[in-house]
């Protein structure tokens, strides 16, 4: 029988970006959205209006250099993810990259979680990691970017796989919406809403269900 410190020390340590670069690409956010649209963000659920309207106002003009593009994608979805954890609760997670991949690119595996394409966003109302960079990135292509063989059924969105079912099922339910709105911030916000109603429903119900097989086999 193994103890319970032999298994915490086999577990995988965590790691989370840096509070300081966290807030760096926060900041830079609001300011690319007031220099090019005059409009404040809050860090409101409403604000991300504004987000998908500058991200709007990016893709119609001329096409960003690659890194521009990924500074912009990072700071955007550093402002998503920070606008979920304000509402929902939550913690920033860095996954590093693939030993394999860290050695072809160069990067130490530690240093890569300074790459914000590594960043997750764990919840605490519901057992749901989001990729909000990720989600971010896919807003800023232009329709000219978009390639049809780019599969979208992970969506950035990862849940324990007992509920990956029952959560396709509740999407499913979902009335079809246009692709802007889809891929906009907004509708991102607004589909982790809809899911973490939908779980904290399948979890009241089996607490339900627990408690009236705990009155059944324990009657009074």
């Amino acid at each position: 029988m193994h103890s319970t410190t032999s298994k915490s020390s086999s577990a995988p340590p965590l790691l989370q970006p840096s509070p300081a670069r966290l807030t760096e690409l926060s900041h830079a956010a609001c300011e690319y959205v007031q220099r090019a649209t005059s409009l404040d963000l809050d860090h409101s659920e409403e604000s991300l209006a504004y987000v998908d309207h500058y991200l709007r106002l990016v893709r119609a003009g001329d096409p960003l250099r690659p890194e521009v593009a990924d500074l912009v994608a990072a700071a955007m979805g550093v402002y998503l993810g920070e606008t979920l954890i304000a509402r929902f609760g939550g913690r920033w997670l860095a996954i590093p990259m693939d030993p394999s991949q860290a050695e072809a690119a160069d990067t130490p595996v530690l240093d890569s979680i300074d790459d914000p394409s590594g960043w997750r966003v764990e919840l605490e109302a519901a057992p749901l990691i989001c990729d909000p960079v990720l989600w971010a990135q896919r807003a800023l292509r232009s329709e000219e970017d978009d390639d049809s063989d780019d599969d979208d059924s992970e969506g950035g969105l990862h849940a324990p796989p007992s509920l990956m079912e029952q959560l396709h099922a509740a999407l499913a339910r979902l009335p079809p919406v246009s692709e802007e709105y889809f891929y906009s911030l907004t509708g991102r916000f607004e589909t982790i809403s809809y899911l973490v109603e939908i779980l904290a429903s399948l979890r009241a119900a089996e607490e339900d269900t627990e408690a009236d097989s705990d009155n059944a086999a324990n009657p009074q």
